[in-house]
């Protein structure tokens, strides 16, 4: 039996995946990578970000109006030492 010699990915898959998630950080803002944010999916599809901190902070909006470009309790969900599983 002889290995079979599969193409990698092309390139242009790998550029359309990073261009679409640079616009989905770009419509979501800091929120998309936050350890306080979880995303809730609608039952049409519709997607909203839930900030955990909200539920102990009132300066912090339940849902924020996106993109949010500055935030006091952004954390980055893939800093070092981070299991982007947080209780606040």
């Amino acid at each position: 039996m002889s290995e079979l010699n599969l193409p990698a990915a092309p390139l242009w898959s790998r550029s359309y995946n990073e261009a679409i998630m640079q616009e989905q950080a770009a419509s979501v803002g800091l929120c998309l990578d936050c350890v306080h944010a979880k995303v809730i999916q609608s039952d049409r599809g519709s997607a909203f970000y839930l900030c955990r901190l909200s539920a102990t902070d009132r300066e912090f909006p339940k849902y924020p109006r996106l993109p949010v470009r500055i935030c006091r309790g952004y954390e980055n969900s893939k800093a070092e030492g981070s299991d982007g599983e947080r209780a606040t």
